[in-house]
């Protein structure tokens, strides 16, 4: 069989890299990507050297190239969580270093309530708080039971993430 691709094959490579790149941008060049597709059409093509339908073989290649690039995505995530030094962690460490202070009445994190800076050190310190909502078969733990769950405290005698709005929502700045 011909190793030649056709002018279909390579457009629908180019489409589906830009529309997937977002995925995989932050370690993988776009160029790179559209030449894992060619090299994923011709494995497939010397693979299922038997298979006559055009059809097939797109839709074999379609498949392939697909999940090749779900497996960079979730290698890239995985990386992200796992890796303590990740941009994401590193800039939520940084952030701390700071001191917000609201620019008309000079409000420290000294401030804001107890409840509010240990669910922000929580969230800053403990993986397990990213977890989605627990779940039963009536009903789902709303947002604030679950900030209330992470700090300890009673849902029904304060509303956390109504607190952390109001405190997010004045016009904060950093400052060093």
């Amino acid at each position: 069989m011909k190793l030649d691709m056709d002018r279909g094959v390579r457009g629908w490579i180019v489409n589906t890299t830009r529309l997937n790149y977002w995925r995989v941008a932050g370690f993988y060049e776009f160029d790179d990507l559209v030449q894992d597709g060619y090299l994923h059409y011709h494995r497939i093509l010397e693979k299922y050297s038997n298979v006559k339908q055009p059809a097939q073989l797109m839709a074999l290649f379609k498949t392939c190239f697909t999940n090749h690039i779900h497996d960079i995505a979730k290698k890239r995530t995985r990386n992200e969580h796992d890796n303590v030094d990740s941009p994401a962690r590193v800039g939520i460490e940084q952030a701390s270093h700071y001191m917000w202070e609201h620019p008309h009445t000079n409000e420290t994190v000294a401030s804001i309530p107890l409840s509010l800076r240990a669910l922000i050190n929580a969230l800053q310190s403990d993986p397990r708080v990213r977890r989605p909502c627990r779940r039963w078969l009536d009903h789902r733990e709303t947002t604030n039971e679950k900030l209330c769950r992470i700090v300890g405290e009673d849902p029904r005698s304060i509303n956390l993430l109504e607190k952390l709005r109001e405190i997010l929502s004045t016009e904060t700045t950093v400052a060093v």
